[in-house]
């Protein structure tokens, strides 16, 4: 399943793998060779799957997040999992906020912005 992303991967450095873009924008960038090693943590439901990499490590012990999607050209990678998490929740805050045209509680999106 995941052969077709392995064409997409750059060679890149550590130091460039380590640069985080904009995840929803630039997915292209990521080490191929580090794919094969990476642990699903998710089923391949709604045309995506979310994996660990245990080849990048942060500070913490945290392996960093990969979400390999139909929509993406490549690998959406997160520091962590927790970062993942996060940002996940972040968005998805933000798009009810803006479809059913309400607001959440300002306190709990600024501690999470206040993580990363």
């Amino acid at each position: 399943m995941l052969e077709g992303w392995s064409t997409l991967g750059q060679d890149l450095s550590m130091e460039e793998h380590l640069y985080y873009r904009d995840v929803e924008e630039d997915t292209c960038w990521y080490r191929e060779e580090y794919l094969q090693n990476t642990l699903a943590i998710s089923a391949y439901g709604d045309a995506c799957l979310l994996l660990l990499s245990p080849e990048v490590v942060d500070g913490n012990g945290e392996w960093e997040c990969w979400k390999l999607a139909s929509w993406y050209p490549g690998a959406a990678r997160y520091q962590s999992f927790e970062t993942w998490m996060i940002e996940s929740y972040k968005r998805h805050v933000e798009w009810i906020s803006e479809e059913h045209e309400f607001q959440w509680h300002s306190a709990v999106l600024n501690e999470l912005n206040k993580k990363n």
